[in-house]
């Protein structure tokens, strides 16, 4: 336990010295301060277009701005910033295979299964760290200027795409040891993501499905309730650990 302690913290300390958390640190305060502004110039930039739409025969509608519009916005942007998380660390394994350096760590008497968990860990600091600052930064503008007074169930909702954020982190770890590559880490994540949406356009399947757990905004307005998302959060647990656990079987195989 020690060990992989002690190489946890060295993993965490690297992306701090690389300047990887600063960047990841200023994209979620952008990401954050995005879906408040977003709701908040709305009006504004519809004022800017109303008159020449008039003038095209249009009408414009004045646009109610609340908090759901803020909150919508989240989660039609939370997506982006998980990409840009799994490209920016689609090199955690392929890193240290391309370089050699794994072969250092295993000769210094780390296991594998040390090095594997002290990877997932640093990962998960930094998903989580950044995830819950974007959300915390959005919670906090929507009170301020909307008491979120027409949401409900919004820490469920968050922690339902944190949940599907670590799905696919578990499953770029996955790429990065099968292939062995940044490129080929994120097509595997991507891959599997696409088999998501694919298994949506079956109805029996849909209950089931992890992707669910990217739809907070119909848990947010009452269009679903929690109970809704209990199987698809059951499934996506299961995933997770079979993907750890293959991850683990496959590492100890692999040849470096």
């Amino acid at each position: 336990m020690k060990p992989m302690i002690a190489f946890s913290k060295k993993e965490c300390m690297e992306q701090i010295r690389t300047g990887k958390l600063t960047v990841l640190m200023i994209l979620a305060f952008l990401f954050g301060i995005m879906n408040p502004a977003i709701a908040k110039l709305t009006p504004w930039l519809m004022d800017m277009v109303s008159e020449n739409m008039e003038n095209s025969g249009l009408t414009v509608v004045e646009v109610a701005v609340n908090d759901l519009v803020s909150w919508t916005q989240y989660y039609k942007n939370i997506p982006m910033f998980l990409v840009i998380f799994i490209i920016f660390f689609s090199g955690i394994l392929a890193n240290e295979y391309q370089h050699g350096t794994l072969i250092n760590m295993l000769t210094k008497g780390l296991s594998r299964v040390t090095v594997l968990a002290a990877k997932f860990i640093s990962i998960f600091v930094l998903w989580t760290l950044s995830y819950w600052m974007i959300y915390l930064i959005t919670y906090a503008y929507n009170e301020y200027f909307w008491q979120n007074a027409t949401t409900i169930n919004l820490f469920l909702g968050g922690l339902c795409y944190y949940l599907f954020g670590l799905l696919m982190i578990s499953m770029l770890m996955l790429g990065s040891i099968l292939t062995k590559n940044n490129t080929g880490a994120i097509l595997f994540t991507g891959g599997v993501y696409v088999v998501f949406l694919i298994a949506n356009f079956f109805t029996k399947l849909e209950s089931y499905n992890p992707i669910k757990l990217c739809d907070g905004t119909s848990l947010i307005t009452g269009s679903l309730i929690p109970a809704d998302y209990i199987k698809s959060i059951i499934v996506m647990s299961i995933i997770f650990l079979l993907a750890c656990i293959l991850g683990v079987i496959c590492f100890n195989k692999k040849q470096l």
